[in-house]
C-alpha cells in the first residue's frame, strides 16, 4: 500500500543487505539464540526503519547511531551461529535527493512525499500482539515479505526465586509470517510477571 498525499512522507529504501549470526547469545535446547551487529551505512536523514526477512525467528534491537552518523543494530536469531537473514532499511528523502525523471511529489513544506526513482516502502499488513502468545499472519504466496516490529518483552516467573525473559521475533516462509516469543535470558531472584505489547508492519519487498 502506498499513500501519496501531503499528510505523509513515504519512506524509501536507503540500504539493504544480508547477514549471518556470528556469536551464541543464549544457549537453548533445540536451537541456540545467536546474534550479530549489522551496519546499515550512512546518509540517513532520521533513525532508520528496518525490516527483516528470515526463515528463523529474528528480533532486532534498537538502532544506534555511530559517531560518524551511520546507523547499526544488534539482531538476535533463534537459531545457531550461521543462520542468515535479509534486512531492508528505510528513510525519508531530502529534497536534494529527488530523481530527475519519473514522478516526484512534494508537500507544501517542500518535503519529498514520494519519488518513483527510489524504492518506496510498501506496507501490506499490520503486526499487533499482546506480548504473551504468538500469532501467525497469512498473505498471498508468490511475493517476498519482511517484517519491521518492536520485539516486545516478557518476564515469566518459574519459581519463587527464578524466572525467564522472552523476546518476540518474526519469521517468514512464503506468505506465512509467524511472530513468536523465545527465551533470551534467565532471572536469578524473585521475578514478577510482565509483558510488553508487540506492534509493527509487514512489507512487500518483492524485487527490492
Amino acid at each position: 500500500m502506498l499513500q501519496i498525499d501531503g499528510s505523509y512522507q513515504n519512506l524509501h529504501q536507503r540500504s539493504k543487505g544480508s547477514a549471518s549470526a556470528t556469536t551464541i547469545y543464549f544457549p537453548l535446547a533445540g536451537a541456540n539464540v545467536s546474534y550479530v551487529a549489522v551496519q546499515f551505512g550512512g546518509g540517513f536523514n532520521r533513525r532508520p526503519l528496518v525490516a527483516v526477512r528470515s526463515g528463523s525467528l529474528v528480533a532486532m534491537g534498537n538502532p544506534q547511531q555511530n559517531p560518524d552518523g551511520s546507523w547499526w543494530a544488534y539482531f538476535y536469531v533463534r537459531a545457531d551461529v550461521g543462520a542468515t537473514f535479509d534486512w531492508y532499511a528505510y528513510d525519508t528523502l531530502a529534497p536534494a535527493e529527488r530523481g530527475t525523471y519519473g514522478l516526484q511529489v512534494m508537500n507544501a513544506a517542500g518535503e519529498v512525499v514520494f519519488d518513483s526513482t527510489w524504492r518506496a516502502m510498501r506496507v501490506v499488513g499490520i503486526v499487533s500482539n499482546d506480548g504473551i502468545s504468538g500469532v501467525t499472519y497469512s498473505l498471498p504466496a508468490g511475493r517476498t515479505y519482511a517484517v519491521a516490529m518492536n520485539p516486545g518483552g516478557r518476564a515469566i516467573p518459574t519459581g519463587p526465586s527464578a524466572g525467564v525473559v522472552q523476546s518476540f521475533g518474526a519469521s517468514v516462509s512464503s506468505g506465512t509470517i509467524s511472530v513468536s516469543p523465545f527465551q533470551v535470558a534467565t532471572i536469578a531472584g524473585a521475578a514478577s510477571a510482565a509483558n510488553g505489547p508487540v506492534s509493527g508492519i509487514i512489507l512487500d519487498v518483492t524485487n527490492y
